[in-house]
């Protein structure tokens, strides 16, 4: 192979020199034809344990990115023709959010910054398709994902314990995970954000500040009565990951009751490993039902995109597995000051539970 066909492209379509790695490699849409590569780059990386399956399924992948509820960017080697990187948004938010991930390089083509030329394109397709803002989860086993998701742009918010099976194997960096995956959660705005109001409870609204300050979003705190009546409630369950959601969509009089009654049902009917409760921030009563889900075992997780009406909720996580978090790798300054609050929020909540208890049983 020669050096004139190896190094195909020495400039961008912009006509500035391009880089290595759009010298060695195609970064475009996908297309119907690089369905099975993508599916080739997981089996080379994580073997069968992705847990994700429609990655694995090439038929799905076309539908998916065909209906533009997913949307894929791929990495193809000028030398070879294969598909060597996958990376992609999905449409798994109302209005203009959406979820990067499903990012995968083959190991052979690792140290090219292949990722960081997939999620330049990503941004440049999903601002075409609406999208203004962007959320990455990155795994605490190891740093990479993390690190990958700083130079992309990505600022941590959350901290998800044992949201992802303990399947997962990464053959080359930390090889079969030894406990539930743990993910810090990453947001970015594609463009400037709006100012927001929030209704945050009290004892969380330093840390949530923080957040907010982190992000770039500028925003006030308002306290807004409950609304008479019954709530909205939506609850969910991955059996294949044993995770459960349970999300208010509405908050009301019944909330607080409904959210104790759907935690035993996700815990004593389906197992579940975690439960996340998702608080929305532009609703009244938010204070007096974080306190009653935390009174439940809940405890904080950070801020996210709302997953039913747009805007930004609070997290809290339910941890039914145990977890050594001693083995978290967590790479940002943010990350580690989010860590660090949850797990001192961990604590707090589990020795006032038990004392509470005690007090019961007395």
């Amino acid at each position: 192979m020669t050096n004139e066909t190896y190094f195909a492209n020495t400039t961008t379509q912009s006509g500035k020199p391009a880089t290595k790695s759009e010298q060695l490699y195609n970064i475009q849409r996908f297309r119907p034809e690089h369905a099975q590569g993508v599916s080739d780059c997981f089996f080379d990386v994580y073997g069968n344990s992705y847990p994700t399956a429609f990655v694995y399924e090439p038929k799905r992948l076309i539908e998916l990115n065909e209906s533009g509820e997913l949307i894929s960017i791929v990495a193809v080697s000028h030398e070879t023709g294969e598909v060597v990187g996958h990376c992609s948004a999905q449409r798994c938010y109302p209005g203009g959010s959406a979820e990067s991930g499903h990012a995968v390089v083959k190991r052979a083509h690792e140290g090219h910054f292949i990722l960081a030329q997939m999620s330049k394109q990503l941004d440049k397709e999903v601002i075409q398709n609406g999208v203004g803002c962007m959320v990455c989860h990155e795994i605490t086993s190891h740093r990479a994902s993390q690190v990958i998701a700083r130079r992309a742009g990505y600022k941590n918010c959350c901290l998800a314990l044992g949201a992802m099976p303990s399947s997962l194997d990464f053959k080359k960096t930390t090889g079969v995970v030894s406990q539930r995956e743990s993910c810090v959660v990453g947001m970015k705005f594609l463009a400037d954000p709006a100012p927001a109001i929030i209704c945050a409870p009290s004892h969380h609204q330093d840390m949530l500040e923080q957040i907010y300050a982190h992000l770039g979003r500028p925003i006030s705190f308002e306290q807004l009565p409950m609304q008479a009546g019954s709530g909205s409630v939506t609850v969910r369950f991955n059996s294949g990951w044993k995770m459960g959601d349970i999300q208010v969509r509405c908050t009301g009089t019944d909330t607080a009751s409904d959210i104790k009654k759907y935690l035993r049902d996700l815990l004593d009917k389906d197992g579940a490993s975690a439960v996340f409760l998702e608080l929305p921030l532009d609703q009244g009563g938010i204070e007096d039902i974080c306190m009653a889900a935390e009174s439940e075992g809940f405890f904080f997780a950070g801020l996210g995109p709302n997953t039913t009406h747009g805007g930004e909720s609070l997290f809290l996580q339910y941890v039914a597995s145990k977890l050594d978090m001693s083995l978290f790798q967590v790479a940002s300054p943010m990350g580690k000051k989010i860590f660090k609050y949850v797990a001192n929020e961990r604590e707090r909540l589990t020795k006032e539970k038990r004392v509470a208890d005690d007090s019961a049983r007395v």
